[in-house]
């Protein structure tokens, strides 16, 4: 729960454009989740850490961070994480 509501600050900022802050937050969350070994939950962190830095203009940080997302979906196997 408190990596979720970490990560909720930390999407609030990204929509605000607040990159940066939103990036602590995002890893912080991050943190949380590879103790807690929530794998869903780190593809998912790892989509926002990427969405950010395409934002930011850096495609290979943001290529890498997909993949690193892609391969946590995979690992559960849901269709729907995967798309």
């Amino acid at each position: 729960g408190i990596a979720n509501a970490i990560t909720g600050l930390g999407e609030s900022d990204m929509r605000q454009g607040l990159f940066e802050s939103a990036t602590h937050y995002f890893e912080e969350a991050q943190v949380i989740r590879e103790e807690l070994d929530l794998t869903v939950d780190i593809g998912y962190g790892y989509m926002n850490l990427g969405v950010i830095q395409a934002n930011s203009g850096n495609w290979a940080g943001a290529q890498e961070l997909f993949r690193l997302c892609l391969e946590k979906m995979e690992q559960v196997g849901s269709q729907r994480d995967i798309a």
